[in-house]
């Protein structure tokens, strides 16, 4: 079954078509507009008064024709078909679509992840470089989170790329810019206004240049989320965190690609929202020069690093050195003293009153020995200084060396004289002869030894100090270390050099500082160190570093406005030539492109105006090609709805459209033709003047070749057109036409099909031409469809007459087999007399007469069936009561003798069961031989009916066994007091026998018929196995006689000679009979 269109499917068709026309029209393309609907051309006319008031700013009518310059269609549109919207300044700018939303996407995800990896890049240069693979806190937490970075944004590309753009710049967003400055503040103390400030940015970016609108309310719920988990940190203030002295380096790892990310995540953002030459070739600029400035910054700054530490480190080497020098001439000057003191000759004599001068003189001259003493071997003093009482030291080391031959012993102690930190000295006493006699010492305050040996700080926080061989403190710039005389074991420089280490020592102390340090061992096993933070010796390196980057920023923003100024004033001129080719494509041709440069900027220039030029001179002829033209589709239209209202009269449709059609167009002559159902011919059936009515008369017609014009369109079934008939040698002019100077064939297209030719004819040269074919293609295919129209017509009536005639022959066969004068009277009539209804006898219904009476018939599908007798003289509104009931009781009488019938078919075909189950159970009880008439159940045993002496008519229950009404046996039951319910289970136990019996024999027949037609396709599979007539005889009776076990005879009748009968017994032998007997 066909589908139903719907309207508006109907009218996106003809628009399609319109449309498809009206360009093919306009661009002179030679396409058919064949089977232009009436609709069509209507359409098509709106379309161009439409175009028209769109000119002249007044709405559309399509009825009314103004020739006005035609719209020029505007030339450019937002690239893929992407609505556009108009910005402030008049530009065009491409409104976010899915697949602007996906580029967003995987540009800023893949932003992010290249930023992601460049921080971990810098962390590690951090890390690695400027703190010498020292892991900060700020490292430990930070550095994962890079790499965290790095992967989600990957992760969020693979979902943009997978048309999830909305999940992965979320995901970006999350990790970007809420988790990362969390982390920053959780770490690290007072960045919380820095980070604040990168949420803020980066948010904001995301907000209004990334993130979809939907989506913008949760993005800044989100940051403000993040905003306040920062205070909230920062408020609670955790103690681990780090402070900012120890992370100088972390401002270096964030601002570096942060700033390089916003700067190229606006630059995306902002290219691919609103593409433009002039940011894509200052965003290629800085993508080449800022690469390039970073490197030279980084390979700068690294160099003077190099230089800046290299200098620091000699200077506090230097500066080791140099102290260690000191402390060595100092402890040479202050050990030659005392030797020379042990060697007066009244000090090795060991005499008392003797050594007590010498002794004296030497603290004089040395005013930091706050003692100078000698012992005896005891260890008991024997003269002193300060005379002061004798004291037992035979339990200091000082002693204990010296008296065991050291040359030189030095000890740091608290002094038992002065109870404050000291250093003392001691050398052996001995006689001319070498023998020790005693023990010559100066103590001295360590205080004074580090005024004496310049002990102080290095730069700001850098110092100097000095600890003996048990490293204990002996100079040192905070006195606590010396007044006590601290156990700097486990200090990181004493401890490193303890264990061998020397050169440079890098370590951080327990506040979390780093220090640099040089150590200098002495002859004593005294160290002299010099230390300094690492942070006040790359302060200098830090700072050329902000230098550096400033001039690269500097750099950088000087040579991007440059940049931008520069490609700006290029493209000015395509600037200036875009905006005038809008204008243009808009409609303003009067514009003109201003030529400043013969560069290839002025060539285009130029070859726009030209363009332009020629558009102003193409429009302006295109008014009037508009004008000649809706004046044809006008006339297609008109003639179009002539034919369409005359379809029913082939003949005169035909005609009046000829003349129509010449007079309307101005032709000289006008004819069509109609294919012949052989589709040989072409035969005239309409043309115009005296020489249509003649050339009708004489059965005018041509051949379907190409020897003629209208036979050449028929066979290429595209339109012929002679311009010139002067000028085209072809051209066969016909005697009766002299006048013809130019001539058009157009055929008549139906589904594909030709079904005539219209051939027009014109006293003009150059008439009919490329021009103005669309419209007579259009009435060509306005014509073909009438004429099919009108053919369908046609089939339709005479099927609509068939189809009566046969249901009136039906209807009138039915009324005679209905009153047949065997069931039913061949007549029957009712009168109305007196009140009541009475029947008409047969006799009256053949002598009945018409005579002053009004006789209605009664009609049933055209059929006369019966008539209804009224007196004469009934009034007007009565004889159209009595019209209407006669209709009601055709339909009526018609329906009663249809139930009639059906109820007698019904009896026939139920009459047929019977008697076909009457011969099916005589036959099947014939074929059964062996079956007994019935059986008996004597309480013992069942048996067969003729083994019962007793005679079952006897037996008090007894129920029929019926097939249909067809009865087929009996069930009897010997029961002396027979009840209703004994009865019933008789009736119901009888019936399902009766039903049982006769599936059983249904089964048998089917069983039968199913043999047998196996045994007609096995004769018919050997009949067919074979093409001779003479073995497929042999095969037959052979196959026959096999089958049924029985002799068979084969033989064809009619032949001339003898035959000789083919006959078998079921023996495949006896096939070998002659041909001919076959």
């Amino acid at each position: 079954m066909a589908k139903t269109r719907k309207p508006n499917e109907d009218e996106k068709i003809v628009k399609e078509n319109v449309q498809k026309r009206f360009k093919n029209m306009f661009s002179g393309e030679n396409q058919p507009l064949s089977n232009l609907s009436l609709q069509e051309v209507e359409a098509l006319q709106t379309r161009v008064a439409e175009l028209e008031a769109q000119l002249e700013g007044q709405p559309a009518t399509p009825t009314e024709y103004k020739p006005v310059m035609p719209v020029v269609a505007p030339a450019l549109q937002s690239p893929s078909g992407m609505p556009a919207r108009k910005t402030r300044k008049g530009q065009h700018e491409p409104a976010v679509t899915a697949a602007l939303q996906k580029r967003i996407g995987l540009w800023v995800t893949g932003i992010s992840a290249a930023v992601g990896l460049a921080f971990f890049v810098v962390a590690l240069y951090i890390v690695f470089d400027l703190q010498g693979g020292m892991m900060e806190l700020s490292d430990i937490v930070l550095m994962p989170f890079t790499v965290l970075m790095f992967i989600a944004n990957l992760i969020g590309w693979r979902l943009v790329q997978r048309n999830r753009p909305v999940l992965g710049v979320w995901i970006s967003y999350l990790t970007n810019v809420i988790l990362a400055p969390v982390l920053v503040v959780l770490v690290l103390k007072n960045f919380y206004v820095m980070m604040i400030g990168y949420l803020a940015i980066f948010s904001l970016l995301f907000i209004v240049m990334v993130l979809p609108k939907t989506s913008r309310r949760q993005a800044i719920l989100a940051a403000i989320g993040a905003a306040l988990v920062i205070a909230g940190i920062e408020a609670w203030n955790p103690a681990f965190r780090l402070g900012t002295s120890h992370i100088q380096n972390f401002t270096l790892m964030v601002l570096g690609p942060a700033a390089v990310g916003i700067l190229v995540l606006f630059i995306t953002t902002q290219q691919l929202r609103n593409p433009r030459i002039q940011t894509r070739l200052t965003a290629l600029i800085m993508v080449v020069i800022i690469p390039l400035l970073l490197g030279i910054s980084i390979l700068v700054t690294s160099l003077a690093r190099t230089r800046i530490e290299a200098g620091a480190n000699t200077e506090l080497l230097g500066t080791s050195r140099g102290l260690a020098s000191i402390v060595s001439t100092w402890l040479e000057l202050n050990s030659n003293a005392l030797q020379g003191l042990t060697l007066q000759p009244g000090v090795f004599r060991m005499n008392a009153h003797q050594q007590q001068p010498v002794l004296q003189a030497m603290a004089e001259a040395y005013p930091y020995m706050y003692l100078v003493s000698t012992t005896n071997l005891d260890g008991f003093n024997i003269a002193r200084n300060d005379n002061a009482d004798l004291t037992d030291y035979s339990d200091r080391d000082w002693f204990k060396g010296a008296s065991a031959g050291s040359p030189v012993t030095y000890q740091s102690l608290i002094g038992r004289t002065t109870g404050k930190p000291a250093l003392v000295v001691s050398m052996p006493i001995r006689t001319g002869a070498g023998n020790i006699v005693g023990v010559g010492m100066f103590a001295a305050d360590l205080t004074d030894l580090a005024e004496e040996t310049k002990v102080s700080t290095i730069g700001e926080r850098g110092f100097t100090y000095i600890v003996d061989a048990n490293n204990q403190a002996l100079a040192h710039p905070d006195p606590t270390y010396t007044a006590e005389l601290r156990d700097m074991s486990d200090y990181p420089p004493v401890a490193a050099l303890r264990q061998g280490q020397t050169g440079l020592i890098t370590f951080t102390d327990e506040n979390g500082d780093r220090w640099r340090a040089y150590a200098t061992t002495l002859d004593n096993g005294w160290a002299v160190i010099a230390q300094r933070p690492e942070s006040e010796i790359l302060a200098p390196a830090r700072q050329f570093q902000i230098v550096v980057i400033l001039l690269v920023v500097a750099g950088g923003g000087i040579m991007l406005a440059l940049a931008w100024v520069t490609i700006r004033r290029t493209l000015q001129p395509i600037a200036t030539l875009t905006s005038t080719i809008s204008a243009i494509s808009a409609g303003d041709l009067s514009r003109v492109i201003e030529v400043k440069s013969e560069d290839e900027i002025g060539v285009l220039a130029s070859t726009f105006n030209n363009m332009t030029n020629q558009l102003r001179g193409l429009i302006g002829s295109l008014e009037g090609r508009v004008a000649e033209r809706t004046h044809d589709l006008e006339l297609a239209a008109e003639i179009g709805r002539t034919v369409t209202e005359r379809v029913t009269q082939l003949s005169e449709m035909l005609t009046e459209a000829a003349e129509i059609i010449r007079a309307r167009f101005d032709l000289y002559y006008s004819q069509i033709y109609l294919t012949d159902p052989s589709g040989e011919r072409i035969i005239l059936r309409a043309g115009t003047g005296e020489v249509g009515k003649e050339l009708l008369q004489r059965g005018h017609h041509l051949l379907v070749n190409s020897n003629s014009l209208n036979g050449r369109a028929v066979v290429e079934k595209q339109a012929q057109i002679v311009a010139d008939t002067n000028e085209n040698p072809k051209f066969l002019p016909n005697p009766l036409l002299p006048n013809t100077r130019s001539e058009m064939s157009v055929p008549l297209i139906v589904d594909g099909k030709v079904v005539g030719v219209l051939d027009v004819q014109s006293e003009r040269p150059g008439a009919l031409s490329e021009s103005n074919l669309p419209a007579f293609e259009a009435l060509a295919g306005q014509l073909a469809i009438a004429i099919r129209n009108a053919a369908l017509f046609t089939e339709v009536q005479e099927a609509r007459s068939e189809v009566e005639s046969q249901i009136s022959r039906f209807t009138k066969q039915g009324w005679q087999d209905f009153l047949d004068a065997i069931r039913q009277g061949h007549r029957i009539g009712f009168a109305f007399n007196d009140s009541q209804v009475i029947r008409l006898k047969p006799e009256i219904l053949t002598t009945i007469s018409n005579a002053d009476c009004l006789n209605l018939p009664i009609t049933v599908t055209g059929t006369k069936v019966g008539a209804i007798q009224l007196p004469a003289n009934l009034k007007a509104n009565e004889l159209q009561l009595v019209k209407s009931v006669s209709e009601q009781l055709a339909q009526h009488v018609e329906n009663l003798r249809l139930l009639a019938q059906a109820e007698q078919y019904r009896a026939e075909a139920e009459e047929a069961v019977q008697r076909l189950t009457h011969e099916g159970w005589a036959s099947f009880l014939q074929t059964q031989e062996k079956l007994d008439p019935g059986y008996v159940f004597d309480l013992i045993e069942v048996k067969p009916l003729s083994e019962k002496s007793n005679d079952p008519s006897d037996y008090a229950v007894k129920q029929p066994m019926t097939v249909g009404d067809q009865v087929i046996g009996e069930l009897a039951v010997d029961n002396p007091d027979p009840s209703a319910e004994v009865a019933e289970v008789v009736a119901a136990i009888a019936q399902q026998l009766s039903g049982h019996i006769e599936n059983l024999r249904l089964s048998e027949l089917n069983e039968k018929h199913a043999q047998r037609e196996q045994t007609l396709r096995q004769i018919t599979g050997a009949l067919r196995s074979s093409n001779d007539p003479a073995t497929i005889l042999r095969t037959a009776v052979r196959e026959l006689g096999t089958i049924m076990g029985r002799r068979a005879v084969v033989q064809l009748t009619g032949m001339q000679r003898a035959k000789q009968p083919e006959s078998t017994a079921g023996n495949e032998n006896e096939s070998n009979a002659p041909a001919n007997h076959s």
